[in-house]
């Protein structure tokens, strides 16, 4: 487990690559790459089709969700699940999300991505 040194400076929100899943079927799926070793990924969050969060990884550790281990360092890692492919983020999850952050674990956010 790599932890991160820096302070996180950007949210980072995906959408899942599985429409229609769940957020636990998503956090199963990263946690059986520790096993299948079938790719790199993971992330801090998952916000479900249903507004349900769940954290998969500590925020002092580093997820792999950015594409580069740079901004994995810097970064809170969050994906969405979606119900179809077209990919419309969970908004309402989302807002719960930002102001649970700010309020509860002290994140300053500087910039929020959206990446699919």
């Amino acid at each position: 487990m790599e932890k991160s040194k820096t302070v996180y400076k950007k949210l980072l929100f995906h959408w899942v690559g599985n429409a229609g899943s769940s957020a636990i079927a998503n956090r199963n799926y990263f946690e059986s790459l520790k096993n299948t070793h079938k790719t790199y990924a993971s992330s801090h969050y998952i916000i479900g089709l249903n507004g349900e969060i769940i954290r998969c990884i500590p925020e002092d550790e580093v997820a792999f969700h950015a594409g580069s281990r740079s901004m994995n360092r810097k970064s809170i890692g969050i994906e969405d699940c979606h119900p179809d492919w077209g990919g419309k983020f969970n908004d309402r999850a989302m807002v719960r999300y930002q102001v649970g952050s700010t309020g509860n674990y002290k994140i300053r956010i500087l910039q929020m991505a959206w990446w699919s």
